[in-house]
């Protein structure tokens, strides 16, 4: 996927550019990129007052072409879509939020994950997907979370034919409609699965292009201008 960085001078002018289409939502993003109706692509976010730069997946419905494309947001990033939308109104406050030094990117991925017990080997497991996964950790989608500050090691993919194992603690909740899940904060020091894993995140932010997966779903609409 073609990865669109769109900046905003204000909360207002990214409201401007943001509208309702299919109940899922649509963002006129600026960008002189090659772009046809119906391709996928990731849209990171960012504007004053925004803690993190945010990606959302997204399906480009129109374009003009040297000048912009209107983005429809993917159904199953509703939770970073409302989260920009309530943040630029005023609704949320920004320091309720989790800064973070590693860009996260929004992939559906196999995980594995094993709870670590003190004292006792690590016997149970929680099987699921991955909503998102940066340099520094992931987010977990579970119905049944571990509490937060427990050891889990995780075992994260296939993702390009590799997988990684991971080892960190969960380092909080979010039970809602859009996100019923765990974030888990990896170990400062980490084994070598880690630093290949950042290389590939790295590799893909640095080039623009990503591709791994998740982007099912989408349909494509129309020209525009």
């Amino acid at each position: 996927m073609r990865l669109l960085t769109c900046s905003f001078a204000s909360p207002s002018e990214f409201l401007e550019c943001y509208s309702v289409e299919s109940g899922e939502g649509a963002l006129d993003c600026l960008t002189r990129s090659s772009l046809d109706i119906g391709q996928p692509v990731l849209v990171e976010v960012w504007f004053p007052g925004l803690p993190n730069p945010t990606l959302m997946r997204g399906l480009v419905v129109a374009v003009r072409r040297g000048h912009s494309a209107r983005v429809r947001i993917h159904s199953g990033d509703g939770y970073c879509r409302d989260f920009l939308v309530r943040l630029a109104r005023g609704e949320l406050e920004p320091e309720d939020q989790i800064e973070r030094s590693h860009r996260r990117i929004p992939v559906a991925l196999p995980v594995t994950c094993r709870i670590e017990e003190v004292d006792d080997p690590a016997t149970e497991r929680l099987v699921g997907m991955t909503h998102d996964v940066g340099g520094g950790g992931a987010w977990v989608q579970s119905a049944a979370p571990p509490a937060v500050g427990t050891r889990v090691s995780i075992v994260l993919g296939p993702l390009h034919g590799q997988t990684f194992r991971l080892d960190g603690r969960v380092a909080w909740l979010r039970r809602d409609t859009w996100a019923h899940g765990f974030g888990i904060r990896f170990d400062a020091k980490q084994s070598r699965d880690a630093g290949r894993l950042r290389a590939m995140l790295r590799r893909a932010c640095e080039t623009g292009w990503v591709g791994f997966g998740g982007e099912a779903g989408l349909g494509a609409s129309r020209s525009w201008g």
